[in-house]
């Protein structure tokens, strides 16, 4: 959706037989295949507005892979903490991104010490987190535990 007005409401199909409501969403095909998705946007005065974009899944993934690691940035946890490990770099301009196994985003933080970078992560259940780490043009990504 890239909508730039608000809307009322929103309509997705996803072409595979799923559909929701939101003014972003996320989705996950279960095969793979050439689907349409459809996105049906009314205004508070009843107007419509739709857009259609035929989408090619080509591969499914059964959880999170191909992963990069810097090796000059160490990320983990322990309990509901994450950790990340700048103390090597000679510049430290990062953004800190974690999201959830679903891939909505639980925060995004800048930090820019050559130090450990730590953050609890409150109101959430023990699982998987992923933390993507953006420092200049490198991008380091992991999976980590809390509990």
């Amino acid at each position: 959706n890239s909508s730039t007005q608000g809307a009322a409401d929103y309509y997705w199909d996803f072409g595979d037989g799923t559909t929701a409501t939101g003014q972003n969403v996320i989705h996950s095909y279960g095969d793979t295949g050439t689907y349409t998705v459809t996105l049906i946007v009314l205004s508070n005065s009843g107007c419509s507005n739709n857009i259609s974009q035929t989408i090619t899944v080509t591969e499914i993934e059964t959880g999170v892979s191909h992963l990069n690691q810097n090796k000059a940035i160490t990320i983990w946890s322990n309990g509901n903490t994450v950790y990340v490990d700048f103390s090597r770099l000679t510049k430290t301009d990062a953004t800190i991104e974690i999201y959830n196994v679903l891939g909505q985003e639980l925060l995004s933080d800048k930090f820019s010490r050559n130090a450990i970078y730590n953050k609890a992560i409150e109101n959430t259940e023990a699982g998987y987190v992923i933390v993507k780490v953006r420092n200049g043009n490198d991008i380091t990504t992991k999976r980590v535990v809390l509990y």
